[in-house]
């Protein structure tokens, strides 16, 4: 009975169910993934991401200069939650949240570099 197709069908719902319960409740309850949102940026103190909108037939592209924070979202402010925040930066004494500039390794498609870029992310 042991490898009857009932017998590893039903390990694999099994199987299925854990980690089906195990991603519920990192996700869900306890929250714990990495949120990305952009934060103002100084150009003048350090190298910005900014949007490339010479590519974009949109007329609302935005081209403020922007950093990356990324911040666990169990220790995020309910203002991102709420798309409600202005001017977040991360917290002097977090573990949980840094910043990223713009550099070479950092680009992604549709974004350009307010100064020529860098080899390295600052933190």
């Amino acid at each position: 009975m042991k490898g009857s197709p009932v017998y590893v069908l039903l390990l694999i719902i099994g199987a299925l169910l854990v980690v089906v319960a195990y991603r519920y409740e990192e996700y869900v309850q306890l929250r714990n993934f990495t949120l990305v949102v952009n934060g103002p940026c100084d150009p003048a103190a350090h190298d910005c991401f900014v949007s490339d909108c010479s590519t974009d037939d949109d007329p609302s592209c935005d081209t403020t200069p922007y950093d990356k924070i990324e911040i666990t979202d169990n220790q995020a402010p309910a203002c991102l939650e709420e798309h409600a925040c202005t001017e977040f930066s991360c917290p002097a004494d977090s573990d949980s949240c840094s910043i990223t500039y713009c550099s070479a390794d950092a680009l992604e498609d549709g974004e350009t570099c307010s100064a020529e870029p860098s080899d390295n992310t600052q933190l």
